[in-house]
């Protein structure tokens, strides 16, 4: 068994052993504290073990290609997965920006290319001073309300990888349920799917920035810059996508131009409405769990300053803490969902793949560039969309949602 498998080994121990007590609603018994002390001691072994197995193996390779490790001409990062906390320390992190970085202030002509970048979750899950730490652990579609964690569109959503450019799919439009209790030699029951041709094409998101040679030579502040400005402008796109499309031909058509999803018409007010899109997608489609309910941020303030005929708040206090929920669904914001309507559903059926990993270059090489010291820094992915069954989600109406006090 390889240090991977055997640190792997020991973590599914540890969340097998954490997924017993929860279900038990209990907690650790004192062999159990003293196995999970066990563990850690050995998993703290294992992982300086790779960590010094993998610094070896880089110096073999360095070794192995006669220490040239300043290299000769523009450094170009091949085609490979980097793998970190974020993309800016996955970027920072390659070989082409440390060669780049180590050649300052004389680097130019710059060109730093960085492909296949990941990021790793946490890799020590149940410490809780590493930043990303989730506390406690969630059972798999269970929404934790006493710790929630902060939830945007694109968390709601499937997210997966292909290697298709292009595919057609069975879009689920309704399902006859006939499944029934039969005896021995009975004819068994046969349900029935309703489906329509959809397709899918890929489609390419990228934005980029220009920064200095200084800025772009300081790993901390590049790597800020990707992680606060590149990457969450794809996120911002990307959830654009997912709800409005493009609207161009062989392009994503997005949620809010997909046929199928169950249209709910205004009734009294914002309150009502929405009960009425759960009463809906819960008959339509027996057993869903409704997931979330997506609003405009204008919209999610005027439900948060709803009161009653004595002038009290009808959610939480301004100053109260706690979940925001209806009904007891979990609220989410998103500016892209138009003012005056209201998403709610399970969003598992809508699945944005990725097709080609993201990807980080930098180059200067144009007059005006080279010129100022400047570089441009451009991040690029590509993803299908496919909406797998739309009338999971409902689209809600409340445009004459009142903005005064409520009647309740």
């Amino acid at each position: 068994m390889s240090l991977q498998e055997e640190l792997k080994d020991i973590l599914a121990q540890t969340n097998s052993l954490a997924k017993k007590a929860q279900e038990e609603k209990r907690e650790f018994t004192d062999e159990e504290n003293d196995q999970i002390l066990e563990w850690k001691q050995k998993a703290d072994v294992l992982r300086e073990r790779i960590r010094k197995a993998d610094e070896a193996n880089e110096a073999f390779k360095s070794l192995a290609a006669g220490g040239d490790s300043q290299g000769k001409g523009s450094p170009v990062e091949p085609a490979r997965t980097a793998v970190a906390k974020s993309y800016g320390q996955a970027f920072t992190e390659t070989k082409a920006y440390k060669n780049f970085q180590s050649n300052q202030p004389h680097g130019t002509p710059v060109s730093i290319t960085a492909r296949g970048l990941h990021v790793k979750a946490d890799p020590d899950p149940l410490s809780t001073g590493l930043p990303g730490a989730i506390v406690p652990q969630v059972l798999p579609g269970v929404t934790d309300l006493t710790y929630p964690q902060p939830n945007t569109f694109l968390s709601l959503i499937t997210l997966g990888t292909t290697t298709s450019q292009f595919l057609k799919y069975r879009q689920l439009v309704s399902v006859t349920n006939n499944a029934k209790k039969v005896k021995e030699g009975d004819l068994k029951p046969l349900s029935t799917l309703s489906t329509a041709v959809a397709e899918a094409h890929a489609f390419t998101v990228a934005d980029g920035i220009k920064v200095t040679n200084q800025e772009l030579a300081d790993d901390g502040v590049i790597s800020s810059l990707i992680d606060s400005v590149l990457t969450r402008n794809l996120a911002s796109y990307k959830e654009n996508l997912v709800l409005n499309g493009m609207g161009g031909t062989d392009e994503p058509n997005g949620i809010l131009n997909t046929a199928g999803t169950l249209q709910i018409p205004f009734d009294t007010d914002m309150v009502t409405t929405v009960s009425h899109a759960i009463t809906q997608l819960q008959q339509t489609v027996p057993g869903i769990g409704v997931q979330a309910v997506v609003m405009n941020p204008a919209d999610n303030e005027t439900l948060n300053l709803m009161k009653d005929k004595n002038d009290r708040f009808l959610s939480n206090a301004p100053f109260a803490t706690g979940p925001f929920t209806l009904f007891g669904v979990p609220r989410i914001t998103s500016s892209i969902v138009p003012q005056g309507k209201v998403l709610v559903g399970d969003f598992h059926s809508v699945q944005l793949l990725q097709k080609t990993p993201l990807s980080i270059l930098a180059f200067n090489q144009n007059e005006d560039d080279a010129r100022h010291n400047l570089t441009y820094v451009r991040a690029e992915e590509e993803y299908l969309l496919m909406i797998r069954e739309p009338k999971r989600i409902a689209v809600a109406a409340i445009a004459g949602a009142p903005s005064g006090n409520a009647s309740h």
